[in-house]
C-alpha cells in the first residue's frame, strides 16, 4: 500500500513537471511569433525625385510601386552592382529583399546604406534594419538600431520609441 502511494505521488509530481514543459516552450514560441509580427512593415513610399537614375532603376521602381518586390530586385541589383543611383538602390534593394523573405540580403543592403553614411536614407535604413533584426530574433541588435534612430530626432523617432517600448517593456531611455 505504501509503495502504491509512493508511486502515485511520484507520478503526480512528474505530471506537473511535464505540464510545465509545454507551457515554457509555448511561451518561447509566443515571444518569437510576437517579434516576427513586430518586424512586419509596410514598404516605404517611393516618389521619383529630381535626381536622374538609370533605366534599370526606373524599371525596378515601377515594379516596387506596384508592390511586385521580387520583380524589382534584379534591376536594383544591377543598379547597385554598377554603383549607380546612389543610396536609393541599396536601400530599396534591402527593403525588397526583406519583403520577399531574404532577411540576410536585406540586412546586408541596409547595413551598406548605413555604412555609407548618406543622411538622406540613414534614419530609414536603421529603422528597417531594426525591423529585420527583430524578425531574426536579434533583439539587442534591433534595440541598438532603434536607439540610434531615436537619437537622430527625425521622422521615425516616435515609431522607433513605440517599437522599442514593445520589445523591451518600460525600459526605454528618454533624452
Amino acid at each position: 500500500m505504501l509503495t502504491a502511494m509512493g508511486v502515485f505521488a511520484w507520478l503526480a509530481m512528474e505530471s506537473r513537471k511535464d505540464a510545465g514543459a509545454p507551457q515554457a516552450a509555448q511561451t518561447g514560441r509566443i515571444a518569437v511569433e510576437r517579434f516576427q509580427l513586430l518586424a512586419q512593415f509596410e514598404p516605404p513610399t517611393y516618389s521619383p525625385g529630381a535626381t536622374s537614375h538609370t533605366r534599370p532603376f526606373h524599371l525596378a521602381m515601377e515594379h516596387y510601386r506596384n508592390h511586385d518586390f521580387a520583380a524589382a530586385i534584379p534591376g536594383l541589383r544591377a543598379s547597385v552592382a554598377a554603383h549607380a543611383d546612389g543610396p536609393e538602390a541599396p536601400f530599396y534593394l534591402g527593403i525588397c529583399s526583406l519583403l520577399t523573405g531574404d532577411a540576410a540580403a536585406g540586412v546586408k543592403d541596409l547595413q551598406s546604406v548605413i555604412d555609407a553614411g548618406n543622411k538622406q536614407y540613414l534614419e530609414q535604413a536603421r529603422y528597417y534594419l531594426a525591423k529585420a533584426l527583430l524578425g531574426k530574433g536579434d533583439v539587442p541588435g534591433a534595440r541598438a538600431q532603434l536607439e540610434k534612430v531615436i537619437d537622430m530626432h527625425e521622422g521615425l523617432e516616435r515609431q522607433s520609441r513605440s517599437l522599442l517600448h514593445q520589445i523591451v517593456g518600460g525600459a526605454v531611455r528618454t533624452k
